[in-house]
C-alpha cells in the first residue's frame, strides 16, 4: 500500500557540529561540516512521496544554521505537493548567518525555533540551567553513565516499525518516520547517526525505500540476531509497546499509552 503520510521526518541539511556536545555520538565522531544543497535537498524532498507530513526537523545530528544558505533551504518546503503541520529548528545558536537567518524568518515557513542552553559546558554550569539532573549520571557517546543496566530488547525497535504496529493513535491512522543524512541518505533512527543505511532520497523514491530490501535486511538482522550488530546491538530502544527509557526520555512526545498525538 502506498504511504499517505509521514508523522516524523528529521533531515539533516547540515551534517556535523561546532560543538562537542555530552551525550552525543556526533562529538565522538567529528564529522566535518557538509551543507546539502539547495537543488539536492529540493530533489530529495520531491521524493517524500506522501500527501501530509506531521513534522519536519531540519535537524537529526547536525547544526542546521551552519547552512550558509537556510532561507533558499526553507522556501523550498512550500513547493512540495505534500503539506507539512510543523517545521522545526533546534539550534545550538553558535553560529548564525543573521542576514539570511531574517530572512528565513521572513518567509513564516518555520512554526518551531528550539535553542539549546547548555551554559559554558562544565558540570556546575549544567547542572545550574537543568535541574535536578547530574553531570555524573549523563550517557556518554560512548560509555552508559545513566545508572541502569543495558538489556538490548528482542526485535526491531520502533524506529523502523511498519505503520500498522501504531496501533492506538489518531493521526490519520498512519504513523512513518523518516530520518535523512546532508547526502540524502537514510538512516534507522536520530538515536545514532549512522546506524544503518536504508537508501537515499537524491535517487528513490520513500514509497521504494520504505518497503526495500536494505530496509528489509536491517529490520530481519534486528529480529535475528540483534545483540550481534554494532550499533543496535548496544542500544536499549524496544519494539512498540516496549520502547524503554532511552527512547521516551529525550525525543518523544507521545506514547500510545500515555495521551494522544496532537492534531497539529
Amino acid at each position: 500500500m502506498h504511504p499517505k503520510h509521514l508523522y516524523s521526518v528529521h533531515f539533516d541539511i547540515v551534517h556535523g557540529c561546532q560543538l562537542k556536545c555530552v551525550g552525543c555520538p556526533n562529538s565522538t565522531l567529528e564529522p566535518e561540516i557538509y551543507r546539502i544543497s539547495v537543488d539536492d535537498f529540493a530533489r530529495c524532498l520531491g521524493n517524500m512521496d506522501v500527501e501530509r507530513i506531521h513534522s519536519l526537523r531540519l535537524f537529526n545530528y547536525g547544526e542546521p544554521l551552519l547552512h550558509k544558505q537556510l532561507s533558499s533551504i526553507v522556501a523550498q518546503i512550500p513547493k512540495q505537493s505534500w503539506k507539512v503541520s510543523v517545521v522545526e529548528i533546534s539550534t545550538n545558536a553558535q553560529k548564525v548567518y543573521w542576514d539570511d537567518f531574517e530572512e528565513m524568518l521572513k518567509l513564516e515557513v518555520v512554526t518551531k525555533l528550539f535553542v539549546s542552553c547548555d551554559g559554558n559546558g562544565t558540570p556546575e554550569s549544567y547542572e545550574h540551567l537543568r535541574p535536578p539532573s547530574k553531570w555524573g549520571k549523563l550517557p556518554q557517546a560512548q560509555e552508559n553513565k545513566t545508572g541502569r543496566s543495558l538489556t538490548v530488547p528482542r526485535g526491531s525497535c520502533t524506529f523502523v516499525a511498519d505503520a500498522k504496529e501504531f496501533d492506538a493513535h489518531p493521526w490519520f491512522g498512519e504513523i512513518n518516520q523518516l530520518y535523512v543524512d546532508a547526502d540524502g541518505t537514510v538512516v534507522p533512527c536520530c538515536m545514532h547517526p549512522k546506524a544503518g543505511v536504508l537508501g537515499n532520497l537524491m535517487t528513490q523514491k520513500f514509497s521504494d525505500i520504505l518497503v526495500g530490501e536494505a530496509r528489509r535486511k536491517f529490520k530481519q538482522e534486528q529480529t535475528d540476531n540483534r545483540v550481534a550488530m554494532s550499533v543496535c546491538g548496544n542500544c536499549d530502544v524496544g519494539p512498540i509497546g516496549n520502547e524503554g527509557p532511552s527512547f521516551w526520555s529525550p525525543i518523544t512526545y507521545w506514547s500510545a499509552n500515555k495521551s494522544e498525538l496532537p492534531e497539529k
